[in-house]
């Protein structure tokens, strides 16, 4: 029986079947592994797409943060009224998600610090901005106008003249339209402006003509366009920031007004100095002043309500204090410390004293303080003399003419909620001008303010000191700061122009006058930086973080 051979063509058509299968086999194998890398590039580039979405989201809350930040009147206040001492918030966008907080965290020196957590979240990733903010204080001359009220309805400029020193960074709110044809400050001569100068208004007019050409040399410092405005006028805000201040005083005092007097306001009188014996800095307060008022000059205004935006101002022409209370009373500074709270954490300690009217500052001699101490009157603060720091035990040689160096350890800050602050006119010393204001038949002594007059004239009593210097933190929030009666001022014949020296900052909610016999030679003390003892009063609205305050990290979320 004979064997049937198969075809060599069989067995070669079997060997391709077996060879296709395993190659689809390995095909597939590939097809399946790639497609499962590309759904892993996809799920990578999925994954990548929302922790950026997740961290531009945090940010989002950061920012919004920020700005509900400045919008509280006061951040201190509001942090330790929220519940668990955390103000809390959110962002949601299209397809993401942050959730925000606003806590304490500590005091630098008086200077509070805020910690500003963000958690960003966008499909199962996550990204948290952790922050350290403090309050900007960049500027330490702010106006809300450059200008000055000239009545209940108009302002006129007031320039800037040749001879004054503008040595700290000055900041002016936008007037009108930043692209109007007038320039918002005034420039008369060539006053020097030796720090950054930062503007609201824009470089250049509707016609893109430059509004600073010709005075750009005059900024020594710069001067920077189109900045936003800051809170200087707002009322609300530093009525908020006072009523915290005057919970947390031991040192208040609601003077009253002798009913004998007329055109009459209640005052209390404060001198510091530094005691021979102890060293220790000393305050003097005499109670229950009545402030004999007179009408002010064409400068004499402040912020107005209603129909008027400003009301004409009575102006100081000297003052009496009951026989009973001539010597004062005497504390040493230390005795008015108190520390603010945030949270958990206290500031430094410094000083308060609160007075529900007026407030005359100095005698007939210059007030030396030796320690960190605020005064805030409602109404205004009357400026009699030299107000300096003592500088015992620290480098400095010149009160007159140095600033207070880093290691001295004497602040001062002057802040009038609804007044004015200002230097008086020491031509007024007496009623008409024709001889000293005696005691009245009411019990009633007059008190000294200012130097009495050398040459014994009877129609100009006192003299102020030349250079008068202020070495203060500055906040008039009911009008300006400057001179009273400027330009209408009583000089003697053999008087020169004199020089208003300041050593720290000012802010005002509208431009006070010096008038054309002094020179404006303001030098910003840079540790006011770090706040007013005991604590926060500033009314600036921008938080920046500190030094090394900043760090975001991932937090994937599991669902």
């Amino acid at each position: 029986m004979s064997k049937i051979k198969q075809p060599a063509q069989t067995k070669t058509r079997g060997s391709v079947l077996v060879l296709a299968v395993v190659g689809i086999l390995v095909l597939t194998l590939l097809g399946l592994s790639l497609l499962r890398i590309a759904f892993g590039a996809r799920l990578h580039a999925i994954r990548v797409k929302q922790q950026a979405v997740a961290l531009l989201t945090a940010e989002a809350g950061y920012e919004r943060a920020l700005v509900q930040m400045g919008q509280e009147k006061d951040l201190v206040t509001s942090i330790n009224n929220a519940p668990g001492g955390v103000i809390r918030g959110s962002v949601d966008l299209k397809n993401s998600k942050a959730d925000y907080e606003i806590r304490a965290y500590t005091f630098f020196g008086a200077r509070p610090i805020y910690r500003v957590k963000s958690a960003g979240r966008c499909g199962r990733s996550g990204r948290i901005i952790d922050v350290l903010v403090s309050q900007n204080v960049s500027g330490a001359w702010e106006m809300n106008e450059c200008r000055a009220p000239n009545s209940p309805q108009t302002t006129r400029q007031v320039p800037f003249y040749s001879g004054d020193i503008i040595d700290m960074p000055l900041h002016i709110n936008c007037q009108d339209k930043p692209d109007d044809v007038f320039r918002d400050i005034g420039i008369s001569g060539n006053p020097r402006f030796l720090r950054p100068v930062s503007m609201g208004e824009s470089r250049y007019d509707r016609r893109d003509r430059n509004k600073y050409e010709g005075v750009d040399g005059l900024f020594e410092g710069g001067i920077y366009f189109n900045q936003p405005d800051r809170k200087i006028a707002d009322h609300e805000s530093l009525v908020a920031k006072v009523a915290r201040f005057k919970s947390n005083s031991s040192f208040v005092y609601k003077p009253y007004q002798e009913a004998t007097v007329s055109d009459a306001a209640p005052a209390v009188q404060i001198e510091f100095y530094v005691d021979g014996d102890s060293g220790k800095g000393m305050v003097k307060v005499f109670e229950n002043c009545t402030v004999k008022l007179t009408s002010g000059g064409k400068w004499d205004y402040k912020v107005g309500s209603g129909d008027a935006p400003y009301e004409k101002a009575p102006i100081y022409a000297y003052h009496y204090v009951r026989r009973s209370e001539r010597r004062g009373r005497v504390y040493e500074i230390e005795d008015t410390y108190v520390r603010q709270s945030l949270g958990k954490d206290k500031s430094e300690p410094g000083g308060q004293i609160y007075v529900k009217g007026n407030v005359v500052l100095g005698g007939q001699v210059p007030s030396v303080l030796k320690g960190r101490l605020t005064v805030v009157a409602t109404g205004n603060i009357w400026i009699a003399n030299s107000v300096q720091y003592d500088n015992t035990g620290t480098s400095r040689l010149s009160a007159a003419e140095d600033l207070p160096t880093d290691d001295n350890p004497s602040a001062l800050g002057l802040i009038s909620c609804d007044g004015v602050v200002k230097v008086i006119d020491p031509g007024l010393s007496a009623a008409g001008g024709t001889g000293p204001p005696y005691m009245t038949s009411a019990g009633l002594m007059y008190r000294e303010a200012g130097i009495p007059d050398p040459l014994g004239s009877e129609s100009y009593e006192r003299v102020l000191p030349e250079p008068i210097v202020v070495e203060a933190a500055i906040i008039a929030g009911g009008g300006g700061w400057g001179m009273e009666n400027a330009e209408s001022r009583e000089l003697r014949a053999d008087m020169q122009p004199s020089h208003l020296v300041v050593h720290g900052s000012i802010t005002e909610a509208v431009r006070g006058v010096v008038g054309p016999d002094y020179c404006k030679c303001y030098y910003f003390d840079q540790r006011l930086s770090n706040g007013l003892p005991p604590g926060d009063i500033w009314l600036y609205t921008k938080y920046v973080p500190i030094p090394g305050g900043w760090s975001d990290y991932r937090a994937d979320i599991a669902h």
